[in-house]
């Protein structure tokens, strides 16, 4: 009991001490830039993959509409309709191409600068020729991180279809009780999520973490993450912010969400 209280305090004293939410509200506003630069590529995969590019778009907005109700979901498709505007000619195209490169990688460089700061990582060198090809490598990493996740989003948004007909099926044909059902849609789910921020606690710090530790943080992560989406849910669903804030509610409703989510990971 004494050596979980110390782990309790511990945890407290460092996550003060490195400013935990500062660097949360960092990740939120840079989510707001990335946030459509990164959907659009994990439609673009979903079309390459699974050759359904509408499909895909429309679970996203089904998930994110869920998430921070139907005015924050059509926020989120219009940002990605004016980015995935048709850019026309060499030129603008180049430089659209670079536009969501940067956004989408923008806010995995933010989660490897918070992480590394929290992990007390060596600090970076002086600015050199050396330096620029580290942050090129940075950007690079952010991005195969970026279609790792869109892959397992993807593959969670399948896995999700696939366990709604399942259970449509079973209710009608077999004798399975409707609460293992939903324990089912819960956890599966909730394994890709660990998955997914295992994969970001192994790749995005400048410092080596065990497996284990890994995975029990991701663990710990995800299932405050699913106990957040529902609760803010809730919170959404009953709140006046969109209200308050007018047009800018659904970015405020965003912000907000990801906000929580920063402060947790």
């Amino acid at each position: 009991m004494r050596n979980a209280w110390q782990v309790i305090v511990t945890a407290f004293s460092g996550y003060a001490r490195h400013r935990c939410p500062q660097m949360a509200a960092a990740i939120a506003f840079y989510t707001i830039f990335s946030l459509a630069p990164t959907l659009l590529i994990v439609v673009a995969v979903a079309d390459k993959v699974f050759r359904q590019r509408e499909e895909g778009r429309t679970a996203l907005i089904a998930q994110f509409e869920a998430l921070v109700g139907p005015e924050g979901a059509a926020q989120v498709e219009a940002m990605m309709s004016r980015v995935s505007t048709n850019w026309g000619g060499l030129v603008p195209t180049i430089i659209g191409a670079a536009t969501v490169f940067i956004g989408a990688t923008a806010v995995f460089s933010q989660i490897r600068l918070a992480l590394n700061v929290v992990m007390d990582a060596p600090t970076p060198p002086k600015v050199t020729l050396r330096t620029f090809w580290k942050v090129l490598e940075t950007r690079l990493l952010s991005l195969a991180m970026v279609l790792a996740i869109a892959f397992l989003l993807l593959v969670s948004l399948a896995l999700s279809a696939f366990l709604a007909g399942l259970s449509k099926w079973a209710n009608s044909h077999l004798p399975i009780p409707i609460n293992f059902l939903q324990v089912t849609n819960f956890v599966v789910p909730l394994l890709v999520i660990t998955s997914l921020f295992a994969a970001m606690f192994k790749v995005l710090p400048g410092v080596k973490i065990t497996w284990r530790d890994t995975w029990v943080g991701a663990f710990i992560t995800a299932l405050l993450f699913s106990l957040g989406k529902f609760l803010v849910g809730m919170y959404m669903g009953r709140s006046t912010t969109a209200s308050v804030y007018g047009a800018a509610g659904s970015v405020i409703i965003i912000l907000l969400w990801v906000y929580y989510s920063a402060l947790i990971f």
